[in-house]
């Protein structure tokens, strides 16, 4: 993972072949566009996180525009690219996620309002976590 704070996040995620979003596809199963989203949008969420030292979070409140450009299988690496817009109360990201350097997904005008990071999760737990996924800078 690599980050620059209230800019851009750089991120992978494994689209794991025992969840329950997979679809039947003529070539086999495929995983659900929406979860390449989902991790996305946590990509964007992590980066609200590092921003503001831990204390500020983001709720997805609307989406803008997806378009899915391949398909996703199960145990390929997704390859998270989002770019922020942060405003004051709520920011803005458009972002891609790839397989092997190829388009799976672009997704613009996905805004998230600020939430305060405790009301989602107690600060020693968050920290532990963060230990876990993010760089030290």
């Amino acid at each position: 993972m690599a980050f620059e704070p209230n800019s851009w996040v750089r991120a992978t995620a494994r689209a794991v072949a025992g969840e329950h979003f997979h679809i039947e596809g003529d070539d086999g199963p495929e995983v659900d566009p929406l979860m390449a989203l989902e991790a996305l949008g946590q990509s964007s969420a992590l980066l609200m996180l590092l921003s503001h030292g831990l204390d500020q979070s983001g709720m997805l409140v609307s989406v803008g525009r997806i378009e899915v450009m391949g398909v996703i299988r199960p145990g390929q690496v997704l390859e998270l690219r989002a770019d922020v817009v942060p405003g004051r109360e709520a920011w803005i990201t458009a972002g891609t996620v790839s397989v092997h350097g190829r388009p799976v997904l672009a997704a613009t005008d996905l805004m998230a309002v600020f939430v305060h990071a405790g009301d989602l999760e107690e600060r020693a737990s968050l920290e532990r976590r963060m230990a876990h996924i993010a760089p030290r800078r």
